[in-house]
Formats: C-alpha cells, sequence, structure tokens
C-alpha cells in the first residue's frame, strides 16, 4: 500500500509517498503517539495546553520518521491543512502501524456533525487515534472505580 501525505510548503502543495508496510520502528513510535493521547484524555482534569503542544510534537515527528525524513517536523506542523487531510494521512499510518482494525482510511474519515451547544455529552476530539485513545482513557477510568 502507498502511504501518502500532502503538506503545504511556502504556498505549495508538496506529496510525499512511503510504498513500504510500516515496521517495528513504525509501531513503536505510533505506540508513543498513542500513549501520550491516553495519559492527556485520562487525567480527571483533561488535556493541558502542554499535553496538546506534545501531542502535536508527537505526530510530526512520527510523520518524519515514517515518510523517512522526506520533510521537517517543523514543516508538518506548519503546512499540515485539513483541506489536504494532512492529519487523516498521518492517523491512517499510525493506525496501520498499531494493526488497528479500525482504523480508517481517508475517503472515511469526514467531519461528523459536532454535538449541539446543548449537549450534555462529552465532547470527543475528532481525529482517530485521539478518539482511540480517548475511549482506551476513559474506560480504563470507569472500570477501576
Amino acid at each position: 500500500m502507498a502511504y501518502k501525505i500532502k503538506i503545504n510548503k511556502n504556498g505549495k502543495v508538496n506529496e510525499y509517498i512511503r510504498n513500504e508496510d510500516p515496521d517495528l520502528r513504525d509501531m513503536t513510535n505510533a505506540l508513543k503517539v498513542e500513549q501520550q493521547q491516553i495519559r492527556m484524555y485520562g487525567r480527571p482534569e483533561g488535556p493541558t495546553n502542554e499535553d496538546f503542544d506534545i501531542n502535536e510534537a508527537n505526530l510530526a515527528a512520527f510523520a518524519v520518521r515514517f515518510w523517512h525524513n522526506q520533510f521537517s517536523a517543523q514543516e508538518v506542523i506548519d503546512g499540515a491543512t485539513a483541506k489536504l487531510d494532512t492529519l487523516t494521512s498521518i492517523n491512517v499510518a499510525v493506525g496501520d502501524a498499531l494493526n488497528d482494525p479500525d482504523s480508517t482510511k481517508p475517503e472515511d474519515v469526514r467531519p461528523k456533525k459536532s454535538p449541539s451547544p446543548t449537549s450534555t455529552k462529552a465532547s470527543v476530539p475528532s481525529t482517530t487515534i485521539t478518539k482511540r485513545a480517548y475511549k482506551r482513557a476513559t474506560r480504563s477510568k470507569t472500570s477501576t472505580k
């Protein structure tokens, strides 16, 4: 399977491709991303701004390593856009590296309608990986009570 990612660099969209399946290093890096997300959503007070900064850095670092250093982490952070589905590409790569059967492909990852402002339902993060981490973190909270 070819893994593609698009990044906007200086106003120009660049596409990068990786043709190899995820390997052990990719699996380990994906676990690092997921573990940090589980920790941040597992806190009783929820994620902090620092948690989000760490998550951003982890996702960018994962992308750099996964796509064999074809771009920098800063280029991912600066050039990842919703229109290019950059985060979706990263999430698919992380999910595949974790051999996650629920890993969604780009065509399946379109924003769902947000809960209405009057909803009492907790807001769940919008990315596939953070959704999975959020579920695991909240599941472990309820199972330990």
